[in-house]
């Protein structure tokens, strides 16, 4: 490209484009600035989120204290329950697991005999029972166990009300649940074949007469 060919391409510019090209821009560094701060605070939330997917939430958990027996676990907290080795099913059981959960009061102690929940698993026979208490909640409704579907079952066993419920889930599970001095009780049973019924477990911990 020669001169002459570049002046007469300049020519063909429009002189407002040129007169408009002269004016001072505003300056625009708040941008910049703005742009760095939201780069920090990405970065400081990012770390933030890569802690606790490593590390977890900072909120202590249970503790949890394992037992061999009922027996065993309720002399631990000092404490009757309704639930004993020879009212459930431990005695015919092929794998059992008995424990407690318990929260740090207010000075981080983990007290026993302050149990948050207590669950035990037991399982023979092809049926799988979970017998629950939930200290401290006395309403059914309290319960976040999962598996109970309201249908308005209930009985009347020595003055206890007992809600219950028989579903099938892929398994032929029941559940019942009733409170028992101030304290909420759950019997959760599952079985692969239709051979369980919930009111025996219920009637073994309740003896009804």
């Amino acid at each position: 490209m020669t001169e002459k060919d570049i002046l007469r391409a300049m020519s063909g510019i429009d002189a407002a484009l040129i007169l408009d090209a002269e004016k001072p821009r505003k300056n625009n560094n708040w941008l910049k600035w703005a742009s760095i701060a939201a780069g920090f605070c990405l970065i400081v939330y990012l770390g933030f989120m890569m802690k606790i997917a490593f590390t977890g939430a900072s909120a202590p958990g249970p503790t949890n204290f394992y037992y061999d027996s009922f027996a065993e676990m309720n002399a631990a907290i000092g404490k009757d329950t309704l639930y004993n080795d020879a009212n459930t099913a431990f005695a015919e059981s092929e794998t059992v697991s008995i424990s407690i959960s318990c929260y740090e009061d207010e000075n981080g102690n983990v007290d026993v005999r302050d149990p948050n929940q207590l669950k035990a698993t037991l399982s023979g026979g092809g049926i799988k029972v979970s017998y629950y208490i939930l200290f401290g909640k006395d309403n059914v409704k309290k319960s976040y166990i999962g598996g109970y579907e309201e249908q308005k079952l209930r009985r009347e066993i020595n003055g206890i009300t007992v809600h219950y419920s028989k579903i099938y889930d892929g398994s032929y599970h029941s559940q019942a649940k009733f409170i028992y001095d101030g304290n909420l009780y759950v019997i959760d049973v599952t079985s692969k074949e239709d051979i369980h019924d919930i009111n025996d477990y219920i009637d073994r911990i309740l003896k009804e007469e």
